[in-house]
């Protein structure tokens, strides 16, 4: 991947669905980005770990003409977990995917996704579908990096369902059925009906809210769905025959993390984001691709 020796042959041009409106025939790839953590070694355990190895060689016999090399002292992170960077591509059905993974911030994840799209000639699909979380960075990477005209951004369902949740457990309490009714009625609204119809019943709410904590909860929804409102036309996405959620995405950030995660793992970026590497081959179908690469390399 690092050293273009991938040879795709992923075309989004032909990534047909009929999936649409009318039922006619068109080509659709959905672009997934997403953040997710990892355990990483400490400088501190890094430092421990230096220590300890100094010790037992010094404890070694010393063997006459035998030079030993010297310890080599490794940074380590400076905080215990990283978040790294996925993008995914994927077409309607989930046939074709391609999925990478970056260590480093966002310009680099901008970077990724340039090379994605240009890996899978992403200017031949008549249609871009960003489904995303409503995080800023992610936003801006869509609003950077992918054509305009032909993109549409959705806010992942769930993850607006969630944020109701999260307000309805603050207003009405854990187990409160009226609050459940509220949050189900609000959801569903926002599933079947345009912004301005639910939207309505959220500022009766608000309206009827006195307790300074409630008010500030509320509040804090309304902003988070009012600033993103044009990704919330749920009915209207679905009647076109698109997805609104993000499964794709979220579950390649499970696989992709899956692995470095185990009882008392901890990482050094390089050596995670290698691991990730292979993982991202495996869950892209691209093995047979990446051993025929390199059989002629080594031709």
């Amino acid at each position: 991947q690092d050293h273009e020796q991938l040879e795709l042959d992923f075309d989004a041009g032909q990534w047909a669905t009929n999936a649409t409106e009318d039922g006619h025939l068109t080509t659709r790839t959905y672009v997934g980005i997403d953040g997710f953590m990892v355990p990483m070694v400490t400088d501190a355990e890094k430092s421990k770990r230096f220590e300890k190895a100094k010790a037992r060689r010094q404890r070694l016999p010393r063997r006459r003409g035998v030079h030993r090399r010297p310890l080599a002292r490794r940074q380590g992170a400076d905080q215990r977990y990283k978040e790294f960077k996925l993008v995914a591509m994927y077409d309607q059905d989930q046939r074709h995917k391609l999925m990478r993974v970056t260590r480093h911030g966002p310009d680099r994840a901008g970077k990724m996704l340039r090379a994605m799209a240009e890996d899978i000639h992403l200017h031949r699909a008549a249609e871009v579908v960003a489904v995303t979380d409503g995080a800023e960075w992610i936003a801006g990477l869509i609003e950077r990096n992918l054509p305009k005209k032909k993109t549409t951004v959705i806010l992942d369902f769930y993850h607006a369902a969630e944020h109701v949740h999260q307000t309805r457990r603050i207003v009405y309490g854990e187990e409160n059925e009226e609050g459940k009714q509220w949050a189900g009625a609000l959801i569903d609204g926002m599933l079947h009906q345009p912004f301005d119809a639910w939207w309505e019943g959220l500022v009766k709410t608000r309206g009827r809210v006195r307790a300074a904590g409630k008010r500030k909860s509320l509040d804090g929804l309304m902003q988070y769905l009012l600033k993103r409102q044009e990704k919330l036309d749920y009915a209207r996405f679905r009647s076109l025959g698109l997805k609104i959620g993000s499964g794709p995405t979220e579950s390649g950030c499970k696989s992709e993390s899956r692995r470095l995660k185990g009882v008392g793992m901890r990482w050094t970026a390089t050596n995670a984001e290698a691991m990730m590497g292979l993982e991202s081959l495996h869950q892209s179908n691209l093995w047979p691709t990446y051993w025929q690469s390199r059989l002629k390399a080594a031709a």
